[in-house]
């Protein structure tokens, strides 16, 4: 990557996520990388996810972590609640850096942690 490249980001209901996440990206065949965050109760939530997504997908890019082997493992373990934590995760290095980034950030916000944690088991994610 010489450049950053175009970023298109929305917020859409979380069961028109492509899978069960709270953040989603991807690049589509217009050279565009397309992030995804589930609509939360506080836009500050879906800023701080988004946030998080966007940190994890320029260190993966770094790492020549491509996004089809993230979706992969995701998709691969819909028990894990945070997939990306988990040490088997190929991108676990890099979504615990976007997590600590998150975590500033929400601090420096006034966000609650644990109200913002909560809020990604109330979303209604797509039945898998």
């Amino acid at each position: 990557m010489q450049h950053l490249p175009s970023i298109n980001y929305k917020t859409i209901p979380a069961k028109k996520m492509r899978y069960v996440t709270a953040g989603d990206y991807f690049l589509l065949k217009d050279d565009v990388w397309h992030f995804r965050i589930a609509k939360m109760s506080d836009p500050r939530y879906e800023f701080l996810c988004l946030i998080h997504e966007e940190v994890e997908w320029f260190l993966t890019q770094q790492a020549g972590i491509t996004e089809p082997m993230i979706a992969k493992f995701d998709m691969d373990h819909p028990k894990l609640d945070d997939p990306g934590t988990d040490k088997r995760a190929p991108y676990h290095k890099q979504h615990m850096m976007a997590m600590q980034v998150e975590k500033l950030l929400a601090r420096l916000m006034g966000v609650n942690w644990k109200k913002y944690d909560s809020q990604f088991n109330d979303l209604d994610y797509p039945k898998m």
